[in-house]
């Protein structure tokens, strides 16, 4: 085979193989955005329901609190102190999630 006929060989193949570098690329950038558009409406959606999370537990905290100050001897069968503890576990998951945005 002559050289110029093995140089126009390669000069295809090299032209082939950039075409097909230049498709995968473009295959592995849209896969790659796409997760990451997934991934960013997950957290979006896991971030509110949080929040929504983090807001009922204030009111509960602060309806617990005021039901106490009514009833600080507790009810018939819940005593205060378990009644406190209910409201101090929701403080504490409040805490926990006070780094949210929301």
């Amino acid at each position: 085979m002559p050289q110029q006929d093995v140089a126009t060989e390669l000069r295809a193949g090299l032209s082939l193989l950039k075409r097909v570098t230049a498709v995968l690329v473009v295959v592995v950038v849209g896969a790659s955005i796409a997760g990451w558009l997934i991934v960013s409406d997950q957290a979006t959606e896991t971030n509110q329901a949080l929040c929504s999370l983090r807001a009922d537990l204030q009111t509960r905290v602060e309806t617990s609190q005021g039901f106490l100050r009514d009833n600080p001897d507790g009810v018939v069968g819940i005593p205060a102190a378990t009644l406190q503890q209910s409201i101090d576990g929701q403080k504490r998951t409040i805490q926990a999630l006070s780094t949210l945005n929301c």
